[in-house]
């Protein structure tokens, strides 16, 4: 089965673990990335058998190389 963005998902919000959703997968990587949640976050969608860990979900995981400023790099 295939993975497309238009999939809905919902996380455990992180403080008092209600349930919050439906949300885009783009939706959950950007939350990750803005530290509003983290990769232990819980995530589940129709079709899994439970929850799991938003950092162990092969289909939340960015596959293409994001570009980085190169400001942010070391200096040799």
């Amino acid at each position: 089965m295939g993975t497309t963005e238009q999939e809905l998902w919902h996380y455990l919000h992180p403080a008092h673990q209600d349930p919050v959703g439906p949300i885009s997968g783009e939706q959950l990587r950007s939350m990750v990335a803005g530290n509003k949640i983290s990769k232990r976050t819980l995530v589940w969608k129709e079709g899994m058998e439970g929850w799991e860990e938003l950092g162990k979900v092969a289909a939340l995981q960015r596959t293409e190389r994001v570009p980085v400023d190169p400001k942010f790099l070391k200096k040799r």
